[in-house]
């Protein structure tokens, strides 16, 4: 392995001899690390690899079979294959809440980029031009291109950028999260929490309104559950709704961010806002990550018929392109995948297991004063450190107790996590993050719960 003086690859920790990993299977990893033989991935990688580190025999066979019938097309050239057309019917032959299109693509930044592209041509095909504002969320996060920071909410991965314009900052009006335990008010219901919210949202959005009611806002942009820059936050009850009912009162998209928290990571559904049933769809939606698990780069934009309409009736054309995009072999993929998902049931095993996790986790913090929230659904969850259950202070992001933390596990016990990263707004704590395989046994959920119980003990003391 080569030191990180004579590596020519350029790793994101530029002093560190990273691990050698080899093989893996179910959710292990294998590695050349005498110290490190064999590590738990508690977090499917980044919340990928939620079928484990192994490609079911239909996915084999799915990528050989595509390997050698064709291999990739470029779509410019008016070019389509059966295994895009065939995952797009899989996702939207029943148009869930009125999506009815997808783009497909190779990164969640990338979906995230092209959904941002879509949404401005929308109301430019419609002829209103003008609208140019963007709302976001504070602390939320949707990727690592210039266009997804620019309405990426987190501190620490926009401080090289601010100020420079490139994201555009001028265009963005920012609010705050839907995040209970650290923004709900003394005495205030959930309902009400929610409703204030929403309130505060329409205050942005009129604001941006002349007096003869014209709209600067092209759309808001937020994850439906947080990943990593809040912890697998969950909206209330009614939030959702509420935001929906203020965009088509003004005539602003709304889009979802289903990268990191959608694809079946909560069970039941297959998409993680339909378990808002009073919520009736975004107009744009992004998922990536589970959507291929990790066997091949793929990500998706997923369009309502009323944008894809607006194309289609202006100028006729989608203004946006890659070369990789709709890639036959990811397609083909993404499609084994998700039809193996359906075909053995494994949502309703992720609810299960769900439930199992969550049950652990309260049993083994129940007594332990300096965990004050878990949270989560289904095999996504997150648990939050905080300095004493009775006053529920937050660490400071500096304390860096959540990496400090999933080292801890690594090191000693062999258990990867995902650790709340630097500085992402003034309502942040430190968490961890776990993001277990849909198929995880019964006994690996205890045992991962324990390891982590270890860890932050290991580091916060007993």
């Amino acid at each position: 392995m080569a030191s990180p003086d004579t590596t020519h690859v350029l790793h994101r920790n530029l002093t560190i001899i990273p691990h050698l990993a080899t093989t893996g299977n179910a959710s292990t990893i294998h590695t050349t690390t005498p110290s490190h033989p064999s590590l738990i991935d508690a977090a499917c990688g980044a919340s990928v690899s939620v079928l484990g580190h192994t490609a079911p025999e239909p996915v084999k066979s799915a990528i050989i079979t595509q390997l050698n019938s064709l291999p990739y097309v470029y779509t410019g050239l008016g070019l389509t294959t059966s295994s895009a057309e065939d995952l797009a019917s899989f996702l939207l032959s029943n148009k869930p809440g009125g999506l009815s299109r997808a783009l497909f693509l190779n990164s969640g930044s990338e979906a995230m980029e092209a959904a941002l592209k879509a949404a401005r041509q929308y109301h430019w095909e419609k002829g209103d031009t003008k609208r140019d504002v963007w709302v976001a969320r504070k602390q939320g996060y949707h990727g690592n291109t210039l266009g997804a920071l620019g309405v990426s909410g987190h501190d620490e991965r926009r401080k090289q950028y601010n100020g420079t314009k490139m994201l555009n900052e001028e265009k963005v009006r920012w609010i705050e999260p839907c995040y209970k335990f650290r923004g709900m008010r003394d005495g205030e219901t959930e309902k009400a929490y929610g409703e204030r919210l929403v309130a505060e949202f329409e205050d942005v959005v009129r604001k941006e309104c002349d007096e003869e009611g014209n709209c600067r806002v092209a759309a808001v942009v937020m994850e439906t559950v947080s990943g990593m820059s809040l912890g697998v936050v969950q909206p209330v009850e009614g939030y959702l709704a509420g935001i929906k009912r203020v965009c088509e009162k003004y005539g602003v998209l709304m889009m979802l961010d289903e990268v990191m928290c959608g694809m079946g990571k909560l069970g039941t559904h297959l998409h993680t806002w339909m378990h808002y049933p009073d919520f009736s769809g975004p107009d744009i939606q992004t998922v990536a990550k589970a959507l291929c698990a990790g066997f091949q780069p793929i990500s998706a934009v997923l369009l309502s018929e009323k944008v894809v309409s607006a194309m289609k009736t202006g100028s006729g054309n989608l203004a946006n392109g890659h070369t990789y995009q709709a890639h036959p072999i990811a397609c083909a993929a993404a499609l084994a995948v998700q039809e193996y998902i359906r075909d053995n049931n494994i949502l309703e095993l992720v609810t299960k297991r769900g439930e199992l996790l969550t049950s652990c986790l309260k049993e083994e913090f129940k007594d332990y004063d300096k965990v004050g929230d878990i949270r989560g659904r289904g095999l996504f969850q997150g648990v939050e450190f905080v300095e004493d259950r009775k006053t529920m202070r937050p660490h400071s992001e500096e304390s860096k107790i959540g990496l400090k933390v999933a080292q801890w596990a690594l090191d000693k016990e062999g258990l990867f996590l995902l650790p709340s990263v630097g500085k992402s707004g003034a309502l942040g704590g430190e968490f961890v993050v776990l993001s277990l395989m849909y198929e995880v046994p019964e006994e690996e959920v205890r045992e991962v719960v324990k390891r982590l119980g270890r860890a932050v003990r290991g580091v916060l003391g007993e």
